[in-house]
């Protein structure tokens, strides 16, 4: 199936600590079309989640987090700072 990574596109990233967001796709850098069969060519993407974080709340709300060139799951050796599809049909728990 391929599904095209927009601005906006819904994602589950992973963080340092194994933890699953749902966020969102503020940019990607490279192709944006991907093949959810042939995952070799996955981009890295910038994306955007809101904190559960309840330390990390102001006026304005909970707080969001940004990162910067996130690489997908099939390139990442750690077991955090990465992205996956909900389409994949992966789900992460933390450990």
């Amino acid at each position: 199936m391929k599904i095209s990574l927009n601005d906006g596109t819904h994602v589950r990233f992973v963080d340092a600590q194994q933890q699953v967001h749902d966020a969102l796709v503020t940019a990607c850098w490279g192709t944006k079309e991907v093949d959810t069969e042939q995952l070799g060519n996955t981009p890295s993407i910038n994306i955007v989640y809101v904190t559960q974080d309840q330390t990390r709340r102001d006026q304005y709300g909970q707080q969001t987090v940004h990162h910067t060139s996130v690489v997908h799951r099939s390139k990442q050796t750690a077991p955090g700072m990465y992205w996956y599809m909900l389409q994949e049909g992966l789900e992460v728990s933390a450990n």
